[in-house]
């Protein structure tokens, strides 16, 4: 059985993969024309680029383009997207919601970001582990030292058994020149780069090599979508918690079938009460993470651009809510055992 390995990747380190959005209705396409989106002439793109620049000096901006908001247009930076008024003295930053079609306006907007800067890789610059019968397909930002990536990839022919198809770019989180990224390179210039990927995630030390490479170029892209380096081990653990927790409510609730069975009684009851305890410590356990991950990222702040600091807080909110959800649901099962 897959493990939620691949899922945890995604969420730590928002690199692991980028598949397709559902695309608006057409009511949703409705709404945004109907609400006149803004427009950017040059005058008014330096003007905002002048603000970013004033708010974060050195900050980035990607792409600017119409918003469905009266006044404001979308702002591209790396993957992410932000609302900028077209004097550029307001910014708004969060999940732009169409009513009508329930969907998120901005996830759209940033999926395609992420889809076209993977677009642009070319097929030379990956290694691909393709299914036979293919059904999905990820791309995969890869270190050749992570556990993580060693325990995913020792389960890469069950994904490609499902009908997933994996593209590996290369991310030595360590960076450019150092031990990880020579093994990286060390993969690249093998015959058979499929084989050599696969032994040396299994450790297996491969013959130090030299040739031209995309190792660069793929952490370069992997840079763009990354978590502060700080904050990306406990980020890590902070996830797989906040799985275990939502793993667990899964179990329990899965119990219930026996428990009607055995009428509320006896050993299930006493199984699924031990159950929600257990649930409960995962949550505080969320919640002491969480605290840890903000009082570091406070840290950084000074050291990182103002939206990167409030996109990041969002995501760590966004991860603690499905602790939270989680305990919800053991809450429920627990009134329902006391009736």
């Amino acid at each position: 059985m897959i493990r939620p390995t691949l899922l945890a990747l995604a969420f730590s380190v928002s690199l692991a993969a980028c598949a397709a959005e559902t695309p608006a209705t057409a009511d949703g396409k409705a709404a945004a024309k109907a609400a006149a989106p803004a427009t950017a002439d040059e005058a008014t793109r330096e003007r905002i680029q002048a603000a970013l620049q004033a708010l974060a000096p050195g900050m980035k901006v990607d792409a600017i383009a119409p918003s469905p908001i009266s006044g404001f247009l979308e702002v591209a930076l790396g993957a992410r997207v932000i609302y900028v008024s077209q004097d550029g003295k307001q910014l708004l930053q969060g999940s732009l919601i169409d009513i009508a079609s329930r969907e998120s306006l901005t996830q759209a907007s940033e999926a395609k970001l992420r889809r076209d800067m993977l677009a642009n890789v070319g097929d030379d610059t990956g290694i691909t582990f393709a299914a036979a019968n293919p059904k999905y397909e990820v791309t995969v930002f890869t270190d050749i030292d992570c556990g993580y990536c060693r325990r995913m990839h020792s389960e890469i022919a069950e994904y490609n058994r499902l009908g997933i198809t994996v593209n590996y770019l290369f991310y030595p989180r360590a960076g450019i020149g150092s031990e990880s990224f020579q093994k990286a390179v060390n993969v690249w210039c093998a015959p058979d780069r499929r084989k050599a990927l696969t032994e040396a995630k299994a450790g297996k030390i491969l013959p130090k090599a030299n040739c031209t490479n995309p190792v660069t170029m793929d952490y370069d892209l992997g840079r763009r979508m990354r978590l502060p380096e700080p904050i990306a081990a406990p980020m890590q653990a902070y996830v797989n918690t906040a799985i275990a927790a939502s793993a667990q409510t899964f179990n329990a609730i899965n119990e219930l079938d026996e428990l009607l069975e055995t009428g509320f009684g006896g050993r299930e009851i006493k199984l699924i009460e031990t159950m929600i305890d257990e649930l409960d410590r995962l949550e505080r356990e969320t919640d002491d993470q969480q605290i840890a991950i903000r009082a570091e990222l406070f840290k950084l702040e000074p050291e990182l651009p103002p939206v990167d600091v409030m996109f990041l807080y969002k995501v760590i909110d966004y991860v603690g809510d499905l602790a939270d959800r989680a305990q919800k649901v053991g809450g429920f099962l627990h009134m329902l055992l006391a009736r």
